[in-house]
């Protein structure tokens, strides 16, 4: 359970899609006290039916372990509840609602993004969607950059709420160009610029 992480997403309900980002501040709990930062937060709009990756919150199969070690399958949208998420799980008839903290862990998976694990954290899971020197996640089990949430410098790292502080520790302040996207917060060219960066470095010493 990541316990230092509280991350609040505006997850929609069965009918909207994720558009725009646009930030507010949000404070979460961390070994060394209290920090506000300013955290992405997805504006809901109607739904399309058939645009798929990314652009609105399907209904994905999920492979729920719960903290008694025994396993749900079932199919459903993450659905949220008083800024937490759940899935639901039906049998006979009878709804159940699985919170994250319910959960060792869950896999989602899907056509279009395959099979991608979640972890719990205090209000969502966090799938990971992208590996590399910066791992991310997001809050559904689908691969988007404009839609991560949290990042991990390797898999050592913490897992922390993705904010222009955090990204900046990983990646500092050398480069002209994170210099000049950190200022745009466009954290996700970043992530894919970092990453690229790093492998071309590892393949050049080899």
């Amino acid at each position: 359970m990541i316990k230092s992480i509280q991350i609040f997403v505006f997850v929609a309900m069965s009918n909207v899609l994720f558009a725009q980002v646009y930030y507010v501040p949000q404070t979460i709990r961390t070994p060394q006290g209290n920090v506000t930062i300013q955290q992405p937060v997805y504006r809901p709009m109607p739904m399309h039916h058939g645009n798929y990756g990314g652009q609105y919150n399907p209904k994905f199969q999920f492979t729920v372990v719960l903290k008694n070690d025994s396993v749900i399958n079932l199919k459903s949208r993450i659905e949220s509840e008083e800024k937490k998420m759940y899935v639901i799980h039906k049998e006979k008839r009878i709804k159940r609602k699985i919170f994250p903290n319910d959960t060792r862990e869950i896999y989602g998976y899907s056509s279009v993004h395959g099979r991608i694990k979640g972890i719990p954290a205090d209000s969502c899971w966090l799938f990971k969607a992208y590996t590399g020197a910066i791992n991310s996640y997001l809050s559904l089990p689908l691969k988007d950059y404009s839609m991560i949430i949290a990042i991990q410098h390797g898999d050592d790292g913490p897992i922390v709420p993705l904010n222009k502080k955090n990204l900046e520790m990983i990646t500092g302040s050398d480069d002209p160009k994170i210099v000049k996207w950190l200022d745009k917060n466009k954290f996700s060219q970043i992530i894919e610029y970092y990453n690229d960066l790093q492998k071309q470095k590892v393949a050049n010493n080899k």
